[in-house]
């Protein structure tokens, strides 16, 4: 091999995000009766300790159904990052060690009886969670004055301790009936889960689907569905499928979730396929923008680390992984994908690898007919502008989506004359594709060639970052 050449092909995997439809509940209270289902097609299997405040693992998934059966103290709302709920106010000593909660008045369980201060003690101290060994260890003690009162006393200042009880940090904070709880048992409870919230329990089949109903008697506003149904469909294809034939009215693809997005680029060791693949001649640069292209803007680059990917996808809810689906590619890229592909996997990320045809593979990339994950590769020439409007934009012939944001933006820079200002709109753009993780880049790719004995000038490389033989006038035998 005499010479080798740089490719200004960006090599990216393309994390198409599927359809994702939501719901949005005005906040004024209405009188009106509860009616109609909506329907969950939920990505992850429901277990009974979802049910279960006390049992939260430190991750995001259970409260999909306890913002639904359960309320709390403090909690996360529209607009305020901890809102008062079942307390209706607290205060903090001026020495940090005493909170001091006044329960909200007339507030019921699902069966009737009222929300008191041993409720909110007993919460407490039944909560076996994630961080139950911190809570109870900077707690010295939980005192109830009277009915609606509850007093925390801490052993020393803790600032964190309303970020550990008011928010879905941990389940402590979510409140459950004591009397019913030492009537039934703990499995009863599980089987039959009664809370303050919004929707009370009808039903569960385990393993495919949890029933709600609307309670009349919530303290905030009586919910305007009747009934919320949650069906488990852990397959993706099924779960979209099931969204346009209108069998579920809400669903969502992993892969809307950035920190599983986030936990792909964690997983893929880019330098040690660049050394296995191109000998290491390939440009590890963090963008799917060539390094030389006018406007571009460097970003910072993704170490190999499978331990950060792993545990962001069980925060995101899927400990155990995820089946991704089909992993597309040009045919004459099965060899940069397969090790990405066993990268994915071995954090948990499973996929079937689907080579096409090159001509097949473009067509039904531009259709839009690839689902779930595209290696794209594309070594057209420009700036960071012509790379964001093919790939980026919401009208790009290879997106499948998109970003208003984005989408202001590169308007604004298509008609900017200021070169400055142009670059900076457009370096502004990059920043957000990166922070938004839109893309887990690969490589600037280099293009191995070679030539034979008899050539004295293939023309590789004698034009920067252009792939082949060119100018072919130069192009020169031996003895010639």
């Amino acid at each position: 091999m005499n010479r080798c050449t740089r490719q200004i092909a960006a090599g990216v995997l393309a994390l198409t995000l599927a359809v994702s439809t939501y719901l949005a509940v005005a906040l004024e209270a209405r009188a009106e009766t509860p009616s109609g289902q909506i329907t969950w097609a939920l990505h992850f299997t429901l277990a009974p300790t979802l049910f279960e405040p006390a049992e939260t693992p430190g991750l995001i998934t259970p409260f999909i159904v306890l913002y639904a059966l359960h309320d709390a103290m403090l909690k996360p709302m529209p607009g305020k990052h901890m809102a008062p709920s079942l307390a209706e106010s607290w205060t903090m000593s001026p020495d940090g060690v005493v909170y001091e909660f006044v329960l909200r008045k007339g507030v019921r369980f699902h069966s009737g009886e009222p929300v008191t201060a041993e409720d909110v003690k007993f919460s407490f101290e039944r909560y076996r969670g994630i961080s139950a060994k911190v809570l109870k260890d900077k707690v010295a003690a939980v005192e109830t004055p009277d009915a609606s009162r509850v007093r925390f006393r801490l052993k020393q200042p803790w600032p964190d301790f309303l970020t550990f009880y008011g928010t879905p940090a941990t389940g402590a904070g979510w409140i459950v009936p004591k009397k019913y709880v030492e009537k039934v048992g703990e499995e009863g409870f599980k089987k039959h889960p009664i809370g303050a919230g919004p929707y009370r329990f009808v039903s569960y089949t385990p393993g495919v689907e949890l029933v709600l109903e609307a309670f009349d008697g919530y303290w905030r506003k009586t919910p305007s569905v009747k009934q919320l149904s949650f069906k488990v469909v852990t397959e993706i294809s099924t779960r979209l499928a099931m969204l346009k034939r209108g069998e579920a009215d809400i669903a969502s693809s992993p892969w809307h979730d950035r920190r599983v997005r986030l936990a792909a680029t964690y997983a893929v060791d880019r330098q040690a396929i660049n050394q296995a693949e191109t000998l290491g001649f390939s440009k590890i640069t963090g963008s799917f923008i060539p390094t030389s292209f006018e406007f571009y803007w460097q970003p910072p680059v993704y170490p190999y680390d499978p331990a950060k990917a792993k545990q962001l996808l069980a925060e995101a809810g899927f400990p155990g992984g995820f089946d991704a689906g089909d992993f597309w590619c040009d045919a004459g890229a099965v060899n940069y994908c397969e090790p990405v592909q066993n990268y994915l996997q071995a954090v948990g990320i499973r996929t079937k690898l689907r080579p096409l045809e090159r001509a097949a593979f473009m067509k039904s990339y531009q259709e839009r007919k690839l689902k779930n994950i595209i290696y794209s590769l594309s070594g057209i020439s420009g700036n960071a502008a012509t790379r964001i409007e093919a790939f980026t934009v919401s009208t790009a012939s290879y997106a499948y989506g998109g970003y208003p944001d984005i989408d202001g933006l590169f308007r604004e820079q298509a008609t900017e004359l200021d070169p400055k200002r142009r670059e900076a709109t457009l370096r502004r753009i990059q920043q957000l594709i990166h922070d938004k993780v839109m893309y887990l880049p690969i490589w600037q790719l280099s293009l191995l060639q070679a030539h034979g004995p008899r050539i004295a000038e293939s023309g590789l490389g004698l034009i920067a970052d252009y792939p082949w033989s060119a100018p072919y006038e130069e192009i020169k035998l031996k003895g010639k």
